[in-house]
């Protein structure tokens, strides 16, 4: 039985690129299109709060559950907000917005489908969907060599990931026979798995790798920060891990749940080396996209710590900080947005003297940075300490270690950045100006950043419910 109820939110993300295009045809106001987004990623985002319908759709190729409906809701606010901050960006670059829009639509979309998947091939072209867009998002900027070649790269090595996925996907259908993830979970060969099944699954872990940015599959993620344009950038930041996290989830809980001890300690190394090399390959960054790219990494390792707990505790503690993640890292994000489009420079040194510029900036990137960096009583405060307290449980002291050394390494760059913010003088003192929705999306991010960790016990009992059933 089909029940096209259970797809709201792909069917309203689907009108909305309709529309986007059809106004693009027959306008030539394109600053509209930038409140179409806007109004119209903010509608389908309130409207979600009232779907409340669960099941499974599409002969069971699609479900529609808490976990689903709670990292569509993450989507959609990040697609509110990048749509929000690029305002001046489409301004200040004068063509193609319509596809700068569509193509933030139908990413998002695949993200919606990826985190509703309940079968290999529903998922594999969910993933094909976002991949394909962030591929052409990445090159946007047709006249720059930079944005060009940060395209090439993604498209490479997302296509050389794609096989790997592939490849998996045939091997574990090998092996089981089925290609349902509740089929998977209830295979008789789970309680004994061959050595196909145990290879299948390892490709598809580090396909997905790939799209979470963890090591050594994380190479794309500098190079594609900095030459992206910056929104883009930002989209990025968030918008591949969140996915990729939920499918982890869903995957590794579900069809795989039952290969826990095999797949459990490979996710705790996997954690272990991607906080290393994350935070350590931050320290010399002199561009702002990089760096941030870095973060990125070092940030994915924190995450995947939970999940490799296989707890209630670890999983819950991961998208607690996924979310404290969303916002601190687009605050940051949004500071860059705005700083790149008025000033065109993108290095670190550049942000001497902000506090004296902009002083809602300058505060808005020491809420962000000093969350990213773990600091009370901030929500990527409470999200590291809910992780860490779940590895303890699980008697990962080592890793715990690991992860605390490695956030007070990631505090010093950070506060290096917040040095030339301000304590260095300005090398250019005019005032930095925005536009009210980049007033508005940065007020958002940092409050969101300030509430979840001065707040944070309903929302983590609210998560703590929606993945438990999980864990059965």
């Amino acid at each position: 039985m089909i029940s096209l109820g259970l797809l709201k939110t792909e069917l309203l993300l689907c009108a909305l690129v309709g529309i986007l295009f059809v106004v693009d045809i027959f306008t030539d106001k394109k600053r509209v299109l930038n409140y179409i987004a806007v109004a119209g990623s903010f509608a389908i985002l309130v409207s979600s709060f009232f779907f409340k319908d669960t099941g499974t759709t599409f002969f069971g190729m699609f479900v529609s559950d808490g976990l689903s409906s709670f990292f569509k809701t993450l989507f959609l606010v990040n697609l509110f907000l990048i749509s929000a901050s690029s305002l001046n960006y489409i301004k200040k670059e004068q063509r193609f917005p319509g596809e700068y829009f569509i193509l933030l639509v139908s990413a998002t979309l695949g993200m919606a489908l990826l985190a509703s998947s309940q079968e290999m091939i529903t998922f594999y072209i969910s993933l094909e969907l976002l991949s394909i867009s962030s591929y052409i998002l990445a090159s946007y900027e047709r006249t720059s060599a930079r944005s060009t070649e940060a395209g090439m790269k993604y498209l490479l090595l997302g296509a050389m990931a794609s096989g790997i996925l592939l490849f998996g996907i045939s091997l574990v259908y090998g092996a089981t026979g089925t290609l349902h993830f509740q089929e998977i979970a209830r295979s008789a060969v789970l309680q004994d798995p061959p050595a196909i099944l145990t290879l299948g699954l390892v490709l598809i872990l580090a396909a997905l790798s790939f799209k979470i940015a963890v090591v050594p599959f994380h190479m794309w993620v500098p190079d594609v920060y900095e030459g992206a344009p910056t929104p883009v950038a930002a989209f990025f930041s968030v918008a591949t891990k969140m996915a990729g996290f939920a499918l982890v989830i869903r995957l590794f809980t579900g069809p795989f749940g039952a290969l826990t001890p095999k797949w459990g300690a490979l996710m705790a190394m996997i954690s272990a080396v991607t906080m290393i090399v994350g935070n350590l390959l931050a320290i010399p960054q002199t561009n702002i996209k990089r760096f941030m790219g870095y973060s990125g990494i070092a940030q994915a390792g924190y995450i995947i710590m939970g999940i490799a707990m296989a707890s209630g505790k670890g999983l819950g503690s991961a998208v607690f900080y996924l979310v404290a993640y969303l916002f601190s890292n687009l605050a940051a994000f949004i500071v860059i947005i705005i700083f790149s489009a008025k000033t065109g420079d993108d290095t670190i040194e550049a942000y001497r003297g902000l506090s004296r510029r902009s002083p809602g900036l300058a505060f808005a990137l020491l809420i962000a940075l000093m969350s990213l960096g773990g600091v009370p009583p901030l929500a990527g405060f409470l999200g590291k300490l809910y992780i860490f307290s779940a590895a303890v449980e699980q008697g990962y002291m080592w890793l715990v270690v690991l992860g605390v050394l490695m956030s007070v390494v990631s505090i010093y760059y950070y506060l290096m950045i917040l040095k030339r913010a301000y304590i260095d003088a300005p090398v250019d003192a005019s005032p930095i100006s925005f536009s009210a929705l980049e007033k508005f999306a940065i007020t958002v991010s940092v409050a969101g950043t300030i509430i979840f960790g001065v707040y944070p016990q309903p929302l983590f009992d609210k998560i703590i419910t929606i993945v438990q059933p999980f864990l059965k």
